[in-house]
Order: C-alpha cells, then structure tokens, then sequence
C-alpha cells in the first residue's frame, strides 16, 4: 500500500487545530510591523541600556535548562527538522557562542546550538534558549566571523528575552502547519513527481513561517544591534554584521523568485470536498499568499536592516579594530575527516532534492545519490532516510519506502510526521496496538500534541481501554470543535 496522508485523519486534524481559538480563516498578521525598536530611542552603546534587563542564567538548576533545551528539539522536530550528525561541527559552533557569552558580564542566559542537515539558508531561537542553525547556512558563511554575527543575534534575542514577547499568535501557527500538512497531501495526488517536489518545498517555507519565531521589525532591529556590541566585545570584526545580513536578503530573494515561479495550485480541492468541515483549499491558498507577502516584508526589511547596522557602526564604533576575517580557520573545521565524510553525505542528499527540484527526469539522478547520502560515516540518519522514503514512495517501490519510514523512525530523532505515517499506516492496517504505541510516544516527543487526541481516544476504545482521560483532556481545552471531533472519535 502506498502511504500518503488520509483525508479524514487530514480534515480532522485542520477542524481540531482550528477550533482552539474560533478562528475560521488564516489572517495576514502584520505582526513584522507590531512594534517599534528600543534601540531607536538609545543614545550610546545599546548593551549599556539593556544590559541589566538581560536574561540571567539559572546555575542552581542546570538539569531544567538541559530539559528545556530537549524540549525545544522535540519542537523543531514537530515542525519537520532533524538534527544533523556532526559532532565536531557541533562542538566548534558552541565554542564560538560561548565566547560571545563569556565577554559580558553579570552571568547572562546560557544557550547552546544544534544543526540541522538542511540545505536552506536558516536558524532561529526557541524559546528555551536552543539555537539552530542549518548546515547550508554553514556552508554559505564564509568566515568564523560571519558565523559569530549570527549566533550573536540569534543569542541577542535569548538576552532580550524576545519569546516572552513573541507577537505570532497561537492560532497562526497551527492554522499554517494544517495548511502546510494539506498542500502535503496534494503533492502526493495527481502532481507530477517534480511538481511534487516543488509544492513539498513551499510547503515546507510555509510552516517554518508558522512554526518557529516570527520576530517583529522592532526585535529584528534591537537584536542586530545588540549583536554588533557582543560582536565587538568577543574581538571578532563587526563589519561582518552586514555581510552576514546580505546573505539573509538574498536567501530571501531567491525564495521569492522560487514562489514566484512554482504558484501552488490549490483551486482543486482534494477528494470527498462534500464530505469537509472547511474549505482546505482557501486554508492552503491563504497560507501561500501569507507566505509571499511575509517574504515581501523580510526583503525589504533586509536591506533596511543593513543600513541600521552600518550607521550604528559608524556612530559608535567608528575607529572600532578591524581584525582580519578568520577564513582559514574556519575553513579548516570543515576538512577533518570525519566531518567531511559526513559532509560529502549530507550534500549528496542536498544534491538529490535538488534533482528533483530542477528536472522532469530528477528522480533518475535523484535515487543514487539519495542512496550515497545512507550509511557509511553518517550511520541512519533521519533525513536521509525520509529523503529515501520519499523517493520509493515516489517511485510506487511501497516496500522500499517502508523500510525507510522505519529506519527514519528508529533513529529515535525523525520528525513528527514520521510519526503521522506510521500511525495512519498502522490504522490502516488495524494494527491497533501499534498505533497505541507510536501515538504514546508522540504524546511524549512532542509534548502532548492536541491534534492527536481524537486518534488517541478512537484506538484506546478500540483496544477496550478507558478513553477518560483523553476525553478530559479534550474537554480541559474548553473548545467546542475539538470536543466534538473528541466525542466522534469516541462513538466510531
């Protein structure tokens, strides 16, 4: 049987996720624009004025922030990100973020970061203090001083404290994942496989948008400018700062021109339309144009933010050292043997996910260098193994396909829709007590996710169990829709 995503489990999980707040629709959120910056109004270094507002770090409880940090991984994996196996690249990136923490006094938050294998320029902060950063983003900076002006303003936003003013709303960010699951889903009917690709990569841009910070103009700005100062004090040359920002505004632009290029047709709505809650394909159709509009604003807004750090550098630190750009050394962490056997692994996975975004014929060139991207240096790794698995799958081989979901799945790190496969699979099969299990690890992975209670509730009455305490669970949310998905799942 070849796996892609029910219609049922899909509509489902669209009704429950919406239900949580009322809201019926993606709004366009201006929340880029919400509010201003503090550093506009400072006079003077702007470390000076913020400092004593930053966040501590809390040395009696080491083991909470360790919990944290694990807890910010499980939710990049709930929005489709693995972890990359590079340990000495791990190490290195650490090591500069804290040497950016240890120039400032007054003990301040600890952070730490992780990679992700993806090829996309990217990195964000959760809101525990775990930075991530992509390997493609390593692999475009071009200097430890460029990969220093990103950890300082990723790190910047963990000092200012930006989560606990996080302006995306809750609504946003599980209305866009349900989005992003139904264009998914239709890239796996009736597309052509390079099609596919295609609408799977917007689809993929549309739920980072909604998943993971959305940060306003006014953070954006302070956490540059801050960066500047960690910068300087850490002795790395700051002008790096600017350059770091021109590679983030031409990510965007190609972005742009990628959408701009692909447009996702979402005016067939998928089978049994009669049959759904809501209309998917004015969900999905908003989610895209949310998308190019917030691509938009982020254009623009990079190239602004480039000017207010070359300003801010030319009033506060004009006769500021310009040490020389540490090339070398960066260069060389990325020929130890080790991390280079994975790295030629890594990019051949890169290399076949581009095939397939760039050929009719793609999935030909794609499979072998998939294959070369298994094994070896890398052992199973999560992302190689779902890139594998969607490649089998797109080439009708269930079998092979299978064998990758799994071995993405006992890596004990695969995204949560590993997870959602494997379950619908299992259902599908009325291998009850698999489903169980696998929906029970969800439970803890992803810290109880709520779009999984009604599956949750109609497998435990299957199996003979009580269904209470999921019910409760559902009826502590206090949102009728999702009860009433709740009470369905219990009557089936």
């Amino acid at each position: 049987m070849r796996i892609s995503i029910d219609n049922y489990l899909l509509v489902c999980l669209v009704v429950a996720c919406f239900t949580l707040s009322g809201c019926k629709g993606i709004r366009d959120l201006d929340v880029f624009s919400a509010s201003g910056s503090s550093s506009d109004d400072v006079k003077g270094m702007f470390i000076n004025e913020v400092k004593s507002d930053f966040k501590k770090a809390d040395d009696s409880n080491a083991v909470k922030r360790k919990v944290g940090w694990k807890k910010d991984v499980g939710y990049a994996r709930y929005g489709n990100k693995t972890l990359a196996s590079l340990p000495a690249l791990h190490i290195y990136v650490n090591k500069v973020l804290t040497n950016l923490r240890e120039n400032i006094s007054g003990n301040p938050a600890v952070a730490t970061v992780y990679i992700t294998p993806q090829k996309d320029f990217e990195a964000y902060t959760l809101e525990n203090g775990a930075i991530f950063v992509s390997l493609g983003t390593l692999l475009a900076l071009k200097n430890e001083d460029e990969l220093a002006a990103l950890m300082a303003h990723e790190y910047a936003h963990v000092l200012l404290n930006h989560h606990a003013k996080d302006t995306f709303e809750f609504v946003t960010k599980y209305g866009m994942r349900y989005a992003n699951l139904y264009l998914q889903s239709r890239a796996s009917s009736g597309q052509s496989q390079n099609k596919q690709m295609k609408t799977l990569k917007v689809a993929n841009w549309v739920a980072d948008k909604a998943l993971f910070p959305n940060w306003n103009k006014g953070q954006e700005n302070d956490a540059d400018i801050l960066a500047i100062d960690l910068l300087i004090k850490a002795k790395y040359n700051a002008d790096a700062m600017a350059a770091m920002l021109k590679k983030v505004e031409q990510t965007i632009l190609e972005k742009k021109k990628f959408v701009g290029q692909n447009p996702v047709n979402v005016s067939k709505g998928a089978k049994d339309r009669s049959k759904m809650k809501l209309d998917l394909d004015v969900l999905a159709a908003n989610a895209v144009g949310n998308l190019e509009n917030q691509l938009d604003r982020d254009y623009e807004s990079a190239k602004v933010r480039q000017k207010r750090v070359r300003d801010y550098l030319k009033r506060e630190y004009r006769k500021r050292p310009r040490p020389k750009y540490l090339i070398a050394e960066y260069r060389a962490r990325f020929q130890k043997r080790n991390t280079r056997l994975r790295l030629n692994q890594y990019q051949s996975a890169h290399n076949a996910e581009q095939a397939l975004l760039s050929d009719k014929q793609g999935l030909d060139k794609a499979v072998p260098l998939g294959q070369s991207a298994l094994g070896g240096a890398l052992g199973e790794d999560p992302y190689t193994r779902m890139l594998m698995f969607y490649m089998r799958n797109a080439q009708k081989y269930a079998g092979k396909a299978e064998i990758n979901l799994k071995k993405a799945y006992a890596t004990g790190g695969a995204p949560m829709y590993t997870y959602e496969l494997l379950v619908e699979q299992s259902m599908q099969r009325q291998q009850l007590k698999q489903a169980k299990k696998l929906l029970e690890e969800m439970e803890v992975e992803f810290d109880k996710p709520v779009e999984i209670l009604p599956d949750l509730i109609f497998v435990t009455k299957q199996l003979g169990k009580s269904t209470s305490t999921y019910l409760f669970r559902c009826l502590a949310l206090g949102d009728s829709e999702l009860i009433k998905q709740c009470n369905i799942a219990s009557r089936r």
